[in-house]
């Protein structure tokens, strides 16, 4: 039985009066094509995309787009992840992130969860000040998140990986991003397979 990966862009939270715009996850769809390539069962669960005629009002002008709490444990509980990755790639959205965190941890408190994105990889000791992150993957994620995974399975040590922030003994520990992908081709072309691709049109 293959190991379940689940990657999730949260719901967001936008102006009412912003024009909604909605793209997909390339960055979710590369790290999962690499996974998938590896013998990884995976999961895209685009929150925002899935719910984008879902608008709540949350005060002060603002709108959450996408599914709601009870959607999303839907999800979640269905496919049962070994691991979870979350987006984030503004500060801005770091509320819904951690919303998200938060939905997964109480469904399965050991389900090692990884942020990753813009916010994570500059504010990488923020994120990973909050109890229901585990990981940040930092820059380009795609071997960062498969060594990573790789190394869990295993119950190997993950101090070593590169471009990786994590927690030990009460303590948090950044490996700066050293190393990138040299040859782009190498990589697998984006899973958009695990993409409602009719949301993006």
């Amino acid at each position: 039985m293959k190991p379940k990966v689940l990657l999730i862009q949260p719901p967001y939270t936008i102006y009412k009066k912003d024009f909604k715009r909605c793209m997909p996850p390339l960055g979710l769809a590369y790290i999962a094509a690499l996974l998938e390539e590896n013998n990884f069962e995976v999961k895209i669960l685009d929150a925002y995309a899935e719910g984008f005629e879902n608008e709540k009002d949350i005060g002060n002008d603002f709108v959450l787009v996408g599914l709601d709490e009870e959607d999303i444990c839907k999800i979640i509980e269905d496919f049962n992840p070994d691991f979870v990755g979350i987006s984030g790639m503004f500060s801005t959205q770091d509320q819904n992130v951690l919303k998200v965190c938060s939905l997964l941890k109480n469904f399965n408190s050991s389900i090692p969860i990884f942020g990753g994105g813009s916010h994570p990889t500059y504010s990488v000791k923020d994120v990973l000040n909050n109890k229901d992150i585990d990981f940040v993957v930092l820059g380009e994620g795609e071997l960062t998140t498969l060594h990573l995974i790789q190394r869990l399975l295993k119950k190997e040590d993950v101090s070593d990986i590169d471009g990786l922030g994590y927690k030990k003994d009460g303590q948090i520990f950044v490996n700066p991003k050293e190393k990138f992908v040299e040859n782009l081709d190498s990589l697998p072309d984006p899973a958009r397979h695990l993409l409602n691709m009719e949301k993006y049109i």
